[in-house]
């Protein structure tokens, strides 16, 4: 093409493309975004990372889900950006009639045959998801799947490497950081002087406010704590103006009326004994 703003105007298409087609579609993430949001990523992320120009590769990235998660048939995408972006849009999209583990199985065993470029795009693809999962992860994912996704995606970019080094060397570090993250201890509760207490049987179970709490015997035996549900799953101490003295032992009777007495009204809750177990089991 003779016209100079061509290449731009093609990537706008593009975006407005995808935008429209995505219109309704939120990420997982628990914030929530607009869908569009991360196939404009993909691309960003191959031409800064990646450092490719190329067109068909770029407006290929800004389409990549319209197939796999939309209504859009690839008809529709060669008679808007041409054979070129339409096999490579083709080329990364996931059978949706498949079962979900066989989708995730042929995208490690497809990943050596598809070209160059769509093996750019599924590498960029997996960066971003990686990114996404280790901060604004879906709300109801538990930490077991976080770290599945991280492993799966790391196999298929294994299947993909070989294609562009600074977009391969960048998925590492993501993954690196995303593995620190997410296998790193949690953060105790806020407040002047919150601890994590240990557990080994619950007591009694309730809650304040709608937030769960517990309180149990200690491993060493007769000690008090009385628990809330903190960052990552872990069981910290509530803010200290509320939580017990962890350094005075009580009975149960004496720590469900001290209980009692500093929540009055607020509290419902249950003295009863429960089954040993720990908390998060």
């Amino acid at each position: 093409m003779s016209d100079p703003l061509y290449p731009q105007v093609e990537l706008l298409r593009a975006v407005g493309f995808a935008a429209e087609r995505h219109r309704y579609q939120l990420r997982k993430g628990a914030d929530r975004t607009p869908y569009i949001n991360h196939p404009i990523a993909v691309a960003e992320l191959l031409a800064q990372v990646g450092g490719i120009s190329d067109l068909a590769t770029l407006a290929a990235a800004l389409l990549h889900d319209t197939v796999e998660d939309t209504k859009t048939e690839p008809d529709e995408i060669e008679d808007a950006f041409g054979v070129e972006v339409c096999d490579l849009v083709v080329e990364v999209t996931d059978d949706k009639r498949l079962p979900k583990a066989e989708r995730k199985r042929l995208q490690i065993v497809h990943g050596p045959h598809l070209s160059e470029r769509a093996r750019a795009i599924k590498i960029a693809d997996k960066t971003c998801n990686v990114r996404d999962i280790t901060h604004t992860p879906p709300s109801d994912w538990s930490m077991e799947r976080k770290i599945e996704y991280l492993d799966w995606a790391e196999k298929v970019v294994s299947a993909c490497r070989g294609v562009n080094q600074p977009l391969e060397r960048y998925f590492d570090e993501v993954l690196r950081r995303g593995r620190d993250e997410l296998e790193k201890p949690a953060a105790p509760a806020t407040g002047v002087g919150a601890m994590v207490v240990p557990v080994s049987r619950i007591a009694g179970v309730g809650s304040y406010k709608d937030r769960p709490v517990v309180w149990g015997d200690s491993p060493d035996g007769g000690l008090a704590a009385l628990s809330m549900r903190g960052p990552g799953g872990n069981w910290s101490n509530m803010n200290p103006a509320l939580a017990v003295n962890s350094a005075v032992p009580m009975d149960r009777s004496e720590f469900a009326t001290t209980f009692a007495t500093w929540f009055k009204d607020d509290l419902e809750t249950s003295v009863s004994a429960t089954p040993e177990s720990q908390p998060g089991d």
